[in-house]
């Protein structure tokens, strides 16, 4: 190969590499942005049991659910906006007045949170694999333990094996991470809530045998629970 050639080669390359680069950075630095202007207003850490944070309105949630389902084609994927939209939503479901309504914005939130801790994955989360998180993801984890502990604690039935197992797996899992100071408040939280909705009973009440008793009443959810539920 003549060396003028090789030299136009070699130039070539180096646009080519720098242009995408300097896209990469431009990428990034708005994905930066974003993420910046919708964490303005929020307080880090958990969010009150009940009602809104202040400064944070319903149409803002709209607002930034909105902003984030858009972004959600440019970043496909992209955990620091998983977490947020999970966030959005457990704000949606605070705002409701009425709890089957809350607790359908809590599901959402929780599927989607957990999608980002399984990074795409339809299954339910593992103690170890929540422990071995990469920290983008961690946040992930912490929002789906808060949203799912807020949805079954205003479920008017017992939690399921699944609800109860998948709670311990996110919070333990949690545990066992250097978490930062407002991952470490969320996990709390939903640690605390889970204590009065997902414990088990030390001694499982034995059904009474009867004729008006439903045994498929007292059978345990096997698959994660749909966004769909009352």
């Amino acid at each position: 190969m003549c060396r003028s050639c090789l030299v136009w080669i070699v130039l070539v390359w180096g646009v080519a590499t720098s242009a995408g680069c300097a896209k990469q950075r431009t990428g990034d630095e708005a994905l930066a942005a974003l993420e910046a202007s919708l964490d303005e207003g929020w307080r880090p850490g958990a969010l009150p049991e009940r009602g809104l944070p202040p400064g944070i309105t319903p149409d803002r949630l709209e607002a930034d659910r909105d902003r984030l389902q858009a972004a959600a084609s440019r970043w496909p994927g992209a955990p620091s906006l998983a977490w947020r939209e999970a966030r959005v939503m457990i704000g949606l479901g605070l705002a409701e007045e009425h709890p089957v309504s809350a607790r359908r914005w809590w599901a959402k939130g929780r599927d989607v949170a957990i999608a980002c801790v399984q990074s795409g994955a339809h299954q339910l989360p593992d103690v170890d694999q929540v422990a071995s998180l990469p920290p983008a993801r961690v946040p992930c984890a912490a929002w789906a333990a808060d949203a799912w502990t807020r949805w079954a604690t205003t479920w008017d039935r017992a939690a399921t094996t699944v609800d109860r197992a998948s709670v311990a797996a996110l919070v333990d899992g949690l545990g066992r991470l250097l978490l930062r100071p407002e991952e470490t408040s969320v996990r709390r939280a939903a640690s605390n809530r889970a204590l009065g909705a997902l414990v088990v009973p030390a001694t499982p009440p034995v059904p009474t045998p009867g004729p008006s008793s439903d045994a498929s009443s007292d059978t345990p959810r096997q698959t994660p629970p749909s966004t769909t539920d009352p």
